[in-house]
């Protein structure tokens, strides 16, 4: 039995899952929520209407909703939906099977996941610092623009995940924003 100390907590529970590392998650109607040894904490609610979850051998949670699938891994969430290559936006079932691969049920079939279709990062491009931009004290903010695009152009430049590194030529400086152009 899971109770909780907080006042808010999961409403018209669809189902429970845990990954391998033991954490324990609830899918509510429109919300996942991770229950931390001691309360409920809503982790994801902008699913719409949640329909089924799942959490892959690696670790990796699915789930499936009215507005497409959706994926947690390494702390961030990733959508797949038409653009993606589902034949409908509206996910009911996911779940992973025997040999290991992700099955997703649509609103017009079942699909397969295939990460292996586009593995190359995007290509980035960051803007270079103007003149006056090129002079900043240190402890100062830098605001870094910079852009992508995937190898066959087929990814919306907004859908596009990157990760950053602050590295020795960096050192010293206390926060970094960065923005897409």
């Amino acid at each position: 039995m899971f109770s909780s100390t907080n006042q808010a907590g999961p409403e018209r529970v669809l189902a429970f899952v845990e990954t391998p590392d033991a954490r324990i998650y609830c899918a509510a109607s429109d919300k996942l929520w991770e229950f931390d040894g001691r309360d409920w904490l809503m982790i994801h609610g902008a699913f719409g209407h949640l329909n089924a979850v799942c959490c892959e051998r690696n670790g990796t949670l699915w789930v499936a909703s009215n507005s497409g699938l959706f994926r947690r891994t390494r702390g961030a969430w990733l959508q797949n939906d038409v653009a993606d290559g589902l034949p409908s936006a509206v996910v009911t079932q996911v779940r992973e099977d025997e040999s290991g691969r992700i099955l997703a049920t649509t609103a017009a079939g079942v699909c397969v996941f295939q990460p292996e279709v586009d593995s190359d990062a995007p290509r980035t491009t960051i803007r270079p610092f103007t003149e006056p931009e090129r002079n900043f004290r240190e402890g100062s903010l830098v605001r870094v623009v910079f852009s992508g695009r995937d190898k066959w152009n087929v990814t919306m430049p907004g859908r596009l995940l990157f990760s950053h590194r602050l590295d020795e030529i960096f050192h010293g400086i206390q926060a970094i924003t960065l923005n897409r152009m």
